[in-house]
């Protein structure tokens, strides 16, 4: 029988020394205790300081820390800061002139190929093919750009929620329909669209908060994208009696 003895890693203390330089430590005053290891954190929890150490075993224990600029004031303006960013980037589409060949930032940022004139909206993020973070809008830039004449529209229409102008009568219609035998069908009009399109860059650009829509739409076909989630809605009614019923969440299936 032999005698050899097998000793097996400790590796539970390795993993207590490891949450010990991944957890701050704290008190209610500057640190007076030398640092364990370089790059320790220390908080001040009364003067709401962070500190982190350059030195370990200074004969003044103070001498292993210096003071951050991390407060919680930085904090916050560092996150008003990034939701400002992202509230930015979410109603202004980036653009190139070649569909998008880089991954999405995040949900619902909407891409325009500026040669092609397409329209992209991402539905996914970190992709291994970037390209399959996008979705096309097929006939988007038609979408955004209101079709027009002089009277009602007397041809059909192209796609479902394709806006046209009667720059006479000063009527907005919308499509419900494509390839109707008789082409009118294809349209409604929704009275006083004129003066709820309050500008053309309402139509143009989605409006964005950080939270889902709260408030009525203003016309239909409305793009929201909330910026915290993130997500994207489309308005599907407007002036419903719960706001929130005006609008549909999108869901993109890719490949479908």
């Amino acid at each position: 029988m032999s005698n050899q003895k097998i000793t097996y890693p400790d590796y539970g203390s390795r993993a207590m020394r490891v949450l010990d330089a991944l957890t701050p430590i704290n008190g209610v005053a500057a640190p007076a205790i030398n640092a364990t290891f370089i790059g320790q954190k220390y908080i001040d929890t009364v003067a709401k300081n962070v500190y982190v150490s350059i030195a370990v075993g200074s004969e003044v224990p103070a001498n292993d820390w210096t003071l951050t600029g991390v407060t919680p004031a930085t904090i916050a303006a560092d996150i008003a800061d990034l939701v400002a960013a992202v509230a930015l980037k979410a109603a202004l589409p980036a653009n190139g002139n070649t569909a998008p060949t880089t991954n999405a930032e995040f949900l619902g940022q909407l891409y325009v190929d500026t040669v092609a004139e397409k329209v992209y909206i991402s539905v996914a993020v970190g992709s291994d093919t970037p390209a399959d973070d996008w979705v096309n809008y097929d006939g988007a830039i038609e979408a955004l750009e209101p079709k027009n004449g002089n009277t009602a529209p007397t041809t059909n229409a192209e796609f479902l929620g394709q806006l046209y102008v009667d720059t006479v009568a000063e009527k907005v219609y919308i499509s419900v329909a494509v390839g109707s035998d008789t082409p009118a069908d294809d349209w409604v009009n929704y009275d006083g669209a004129i003066a709820s399109l309050s500008s053309s860059i309402e139509a143009l650009e989605p409006v964005s908060s950080a939270v889902a829509p709260a408030v009525n739409a203003k016309f239909l076909g409305q793009i929201h994208i909330d910026t915290a989630t993130p997500a994207a809605y489309i308005a599907v009614a407007v002036g419903s009696a719960t706001p929130a019923d005006d609008w549909k969440k999108l869901e993109f299936v890719v490949g479908q």
